[in-house]
């Protein structure tokens, strides 16, 4: 078994190294499907522990000789967006675990402050203040990549926000599958595709993100529109 725990959380030790053995039965469960997400509240500290879906065999070799673990690139993202001062839940610890290959691995975090998900737009078109949250989104995307960060899964449930007075403040999860690297402009409107959301919506997002990012507001809004359109008829 393989552990990293964050030096801000070396007292956790105890409880991180238990995980394996008491995940299926402690905590509170918030969501279970391909991974489980449990919650847990240890010495006044809330956190999400994730357990990643087992990889088939194949994956087991590819995982344990070539390639980081899932949670493992989790953590390691999440220092990095951070550092870049992008929001994601601090990242506490993972877990790799080892059985004639790889076989589980776990991604512990703090838990967020954010409660809202942008999926909110897919169910509900006329939120309060929709035009100012979906144009300091485009905003909160091209600053993501102008900083070179292209996160390869950006739907609606893996983007947290919250509004205070006059201010929305945003915030990533689900951060194994990221690229640091410089995100080209038809690259930037590619990535915008998996929002499950309506024309108008995507519209407003793409003002901002044109805004953002110094590019034409008409052409953001055709071709983040031809994207979108793309993913949907797969």
């Amino acid at each position: 078994m393989k552990i990293e725990i964050h030096p801000k959380y070396n007292q956790l030790a105890t409880f991180i190294r238990s995980l394996p053995e008491q995940f299926d039965r402690t905590g509170t469960v918030i969501y279970e499907g391909r991974n489980v997400l449990r919650k847990y509240s240890v010495g006044g500290i809330n956190l999400v522990v994730k357990r990643f879906k087992k990889p088939h065999v194949i994956n087991r070799f590819v995982y344990g000789t070539f390639r980081s673990s899932k949670a493992c690139r989790s953590y390691q993202s999440a220092l990095i967006l951070l550092e870049k001062g992008i929001p994601t839940p601090f990242p506490v610890a993972y877990i790799e675990e080892y059985c004639w290959g790889f076989t589980d691995s776990y991604y512990v975090s703090l838990e967020s402050v954010s409660v809202r998900e942008m999926r909110e737009f897919c169910t509900n078109p006329d939120i309060c203040d929709r035009r100012f949250i979906l144009e300091s989104f485009g905003l909160f995307t091209a600053r993501l990549h102008q900083l070179g960060i292209l996160h390869l899964d950006y739907s609606g449930g893996n983007i947290l926000f919250k509004t205070e007075g006059n201010n929305v403040f945003f915030e990533l999860v689900d951060i194994n599958r990221m690229h640091f690297k410089q995100v080209g402009e038809e690259e930037g409107y590619h990535a915008l595709r998996r929002l499950w959301v309506t024309d108008e919506i995507y519209k407003e997002i793409a003002r901002g993100y044109a805004r953002g990012r110094g590019f034409d507001e008409a052409i953001a809004c055709r071709r983040i529109l031809h994207y979108k359109n793309q993913f949907m008829r797969r």
